[in-house]
């Protein structure tokens, strides 16, 4: 098994996007994906249950809370599947009450979400876990990048959404150095690239002076890529050429990632 965090302290810079269609995509090539909402604002549980989550769901929050860790809420207790057009994918949702486990400043926070993954059986269950995370540095970001083993930064190819990427590069040597050493950055993820403009041009330019072999697959803009975010599908089954156009993209940039987290 694999985990992947998709962190970025800027938020609206396609986190989530990527993180269910890389999951997706995943999952369409056979292997059992988990994806784990890290985020309150619960976007990716949106996009992969259409239904509202009822007050006796259970979530992720349930599963990080310290008095009920020690009643043994699972991370299997919060799993349910994915609607149907995301193919066998399984989630982990979150609600607004995850704020509350973020701010409540328990010793050992950051390292629940670690711990959750090793003794709910992800490792035998699962082939990929992705975790989204918050738009934020905060101990949201922080328990996901401490909690996987690789780190995939996306950014669209604009000066705010790449002061996120440094901010949040930084977070990640600093869990590195005194967390956990062996987390890898897989890639940083240039995201709704459209290379008819001339700034995305220049902004890719810098990325590749900045990041070097950090810098993965580009993910082109497609008009039609709104709709699928808006309409909680997966982009490879948007119509026309865009569907197409991003299944090879996100499918590229998954054996990519693989092929970088087995190095």
């Amino acid at each position: 098994m694999t985990v992947f965090a998709v962190l970025n302290q800027k938020g609206g810079v396609g986190k989530t996007t990527l993180t269910l269609n890389l999951a997706h995509q995943w999952a369409a090539q056979g292997l059992k994906v988990l994806v784990v909402d890290v985020d309150k604002q619960a976007a990716a549980t949106a996009s992969l249950v259409a239904e509202d989550l009822d007050t006796e769901s259970v979530t992720i929050a349930d599963v990080l809370r310290e008095d009920q860790w020690r009643a043994s809420t699972r991370l299997s207790d919060a799993t349910r599947m994915a609607d149907r057009q995301w193919g066998p994918l399984w989630l982990v949702p979150a609600a607004l009450d995850l704020e509350d486990v973020w701010t409540s400043s328990k010793p050992g926070l950051v390292f629940r979400l670690r711990r959750a993954l090793d003794e709910g059986d992800a490792h035998s269950m699962y082939d990929r876990v992705i975790l989204d995370g918050p738009p934020d540095l905060g101990p949201g970001t922080v328990a996901a990048a401490v909690a996987a083993d690789a780190v995939v930064i996306p950014t669209r190819p604009e000066r705010m959404s790449m002061h996120g990427v440094a901010r949040t590069v930084e977070t990640v040597r600093v869990v590195q150095r005194d967390m956990r050493p062996d987390v890898q950055l897989a890639g940083i993820v240039p995201v709704a690239v459209d290379t008819r403009l001339r700034e995305h041009l220049f902004r890719l330019d810098e990325l590749q002076r900045l990041y070097g072999d950090d810098l993965t697959t580009a993910v082109p803009h497609r008009l039609k890529s709104d709709e699928a975010s808006g309409a909680g599908q997966p982009a490879a089954t948007l119509d026309g050429l865009a569907g197409p156009v991003l299944a090879a993209t996100y499918a590229s940039l998954c054996k990519e990632l693989d092929e970088r987290t087995a190095r």
